[in-house]
């Protein structure tokens, strides 16, 4: 088949690593491609970017003209992003209806609802090719914090769209709800490379390591990590490591509060990580922190289960099912820094890492992205089928 993949998160080049929405779709188009598709992605990108495909994969993109450098850091105080968003919704359904017709599109896949939902739609009323809309957790909650017109807006982008996923379990019920109609679960992951032999041990010797993988922004909770470690017993301080890798505009305040807590000895605070050092670095690392304060079900989720690194999570999102259910690792009582460094306490002091890393490795079966690539061409499959009888 023909398949157009509608994103406003992808990497600049293969080896970006700092949009883990947008390596997840990279996967996600590669995995098709492997599968012996065509694929075409549209990212929505600001013109300056300089976007190198992977072998296999077209890139065709949608130009972004907004102030901010993604779309998805949007600031709606800015009256040149609202002009821009005009124009996205104009120009850009063109380009895409246009590349639908050049390319003889069989089906379209939006990540995710806003914008991509709302441009497939107004693409999909010129071009007639079907699509379909997956939502992301931060999708979702970005619409919520609209008043009234969010949820307007979702089912909006939803209406015209043959099927409707969602990348966590929670998520799929409130997406239904919102929407009215049936969501499948689908979850975002991509393919872990192998870790590296001979790779030395993780840096200083003798201690418990912990990792944090995200993006540096309030929701992802860095700050509240940040402020457990403070929390934490001086003698189980002394007893770990944190190493922390990601983007965002929280890095610099981030690295100011480490300062005043006297922390440089305990948190390593880092850049985006690419998916090998990733790989040799969540091997060697007791327990994964997820310290979201809204969440679905992270890609880094996926990630360390293919490692079998056991996770410690706040209860948000699907975390509060997906932990008791396997068993996995510690799930903190809540999404605050004391909560979060008592959960810390407990998964260092208290609890067997074996058994977590075992039943982690049980979670990967379940989160894979070649099962996510085949519920999706399976459900195309089928709906044809129905057609034809």
């Amino acid at each position: 088949m023909n398949l157009q993949l509608i994103t406003s998160s992808y990497p600049r080049n293969p080896a970006d690593a700092g949009d883990f929405g947008g390596i997840f779709v990279r996967s996600f188009a590669l995995e098709l491609a492997a599968r012996g598709h065509k694929v075409i992605v549209q990212p929505i990108a600001p013109a300056s970017s300089a976007l190198i495909p992977d072998p296999g994969i077209v890139i065709e993109p949608i130009t972004w003209e907004g102030e901010d450098r993604a779309l998805v850091a949007i600031n709606p105080f800015k009256p040149r992003n609202w002009l821009a968003l005009v124009k996205l919704f104009t120009s850009g359904a063109k380009t895409i209806a246009r590349m639908s017709a050049k390319h003889r599109i069989d089906r379209v896949m939006c990540f995710w609802v806003v914008p991509g939902g709302l441009l497939a739609r107004r693409a999909s009323a010129t071009s007639g090719t079907p699509y379909d809309v997956w939502a992301l957790g931060s999708d979702i909650a970005k619409m919520r914090s609209i008043p009234l017109f969010g949820p307007a807006i979702v089912r909006h982008a939803a209406a015209g769209a043959g099927r409707l996923y969602a990348d966590g379990m929670a998520l799929r019920d409130e997406f239904a709800k919102i929407c009215g109609r049936e969501v499948t679960f689908l979850p975002t992951c991509r393919a872990m490379p192998d870790p590296q032999q001979g790779v030395p041990e993780l840096q200083p010797a003798g201690k418990k390591h912990l990792i944090f993988v995200g993006r540096y922004e309030h929701i992802k909770g860095p700050d509240l990590l940040i402020e457990a470690i403070g929390l934490l017993r001086d003698d189980i301080r002394e007893r770990l490591h944190l190493h922390m890798f990601g983007l965002g505009s929280l890095k610099e305040s981030l690295r100011r509060r480490i300062s005043e807590l006297q922390l440089e000895g305990t948190i390593t605070l880092g850049d985006a990580i690419n998916a090998q050092d990733l790989s040799n670095c969540l091997s060697r690392c007791d327990f994964l922190v997820v310290p979201s304060r809204s969440e679905s079900i992270p890609v880094i989720f996926s990630d360390a289960a293919q490692l079998g690194t056991p996770v410690i999570a706040t209860p948000v999102g699907d975390f509060p099912r997906l932990i008791p259910q396997y068993q996995c690792g510690v799930l903190s009582n809540g999404a605050d820094a004391a909560s979060i460094s008592k959960a810390i306490e407990t998964a260092i002091v208290g609890e067997d890492r074996s058994r977590f890393a075992l039943n982690m490795r049980q979670v990967a079966d379940v989160f894979s992205i070649r099962a996510a690539t085949r519920t999706w061409l399976d459900a195309i499959e089928n709906e044809r089928v129905s057609k034809r009888t």
